[in-house]
């Protein structure tokens, strides 16, 4: 297996998370305040990152630092069958429950994510 230099692990993950939130790079460069040519050369793994760079993109992202490296494995069919098996039994203890139920569900999914709602 050929390991991915973590500039370009780094740039595939900002750019998937990009394209999730339907972002072109030119918005999220200036939500950043980032220059747009530096954006795909991080984008592309070319350039090294500061601290403050990775905390802009985070931040413009709606995500946290630690999100930001969470970095998937490929999938396998085992775990494709754990995660639909998971997703499941969350449904079944969500379903029929309150407003508030679920929005306390939803608060603590997000926490323990990283992720803002």
């Amino acid at each position: 297996m050929v390991k991915m230099d973590i500039r370009k692990r780094i740039g595939v993950r900002i750019r998937q998370l990009r394209k999730e939130r339907d972002l072109s790079q030119e918005r999220l460069a200036e939500k950043a305040s980032l220059n747009t040519k530096y954006l795909g050369a991080i984008e592309r793994g070319e350039r090294n990152l500061s601290l403050e760079s990775l905390y802009k993109i985070a931040n413009a992202l709606g995500i946290s630092l630690a999100f930001l490296f969470q970095f998937e494995a490929r999938p396998t069919a085992k775990r494709f069958d754990e995660a639909e098996d998971a997703f499941g039994k969350i449904t079944e203890l969500l379903s029929g429950k309150d407003k508030k139920s679920l929005k306390t569900a939803l608060n603590l999914l997000s926490v323990h994510f990283g992720e803002k709602v």
